[in-house]
């Protein structure tokens, strides 16, 4: 249903189309501004969001981050075939250690699967020049 308003709007009004895109962009989707609404909830027992009224009791919430990755690894040349391991690592594994740094009352469990391991210890073996000779796309 979402969906279909959306093409229906892109393809019948390009002004409320370019107005979506705007408010999409400028919208806070990052972890952080979540993780902030859950770490009150849990710290003060009040909803999250404009209706703050107080909970009768905390949430015990478990954040819970399954790392899955398939192996990228080319079994011929034992080099990656995507970067999508590289890319990740670099980014999202490294912004949700860095958040859990930065706000240390809040608990959370990574579940990594042996493939990923494998993969991110295989390009820690890899730095600096060769890191980027590692990759068959520069």
């Amino acid at each position: 249903m979402a969906l279909q308003r959306a093409l229906f709007v892109h393809n019948t009004d390009a002004a409320a189309w370019a107005r979506l895109q705007r408010n999409g962009m400028t919208a806070d989707f990052s972890w952080s501004d979540s993780a902030r609404g859950y770490a009150r909830a849990l710290r003060t027992g009040a909803r999250p969001g404009a209706d703050a009224r107080p909970m009768n009791a905390p949430i015990r919430l478990a954040l819970i981050w399954h790392f899955h990755q398939p192996d990228y690894t080319d079994p011929a040349t034992a080099a990656p075939a995507m970067p999508w391991t590289r890319l990740h690592a670099l980014k999202d594994y490294a912004d949700m250690a860095a958040f859990l740094e930065r706000h240390p009352t809040v608990r959370a469990t990574f579940n990594v699967v042996p493939t990923l391991l494998d993969q991110l210890q295989a390009l820690a073996r890899r730095s600096g020049a060769s890191a980027i000779r590692f990759w068959p796309w520069r």
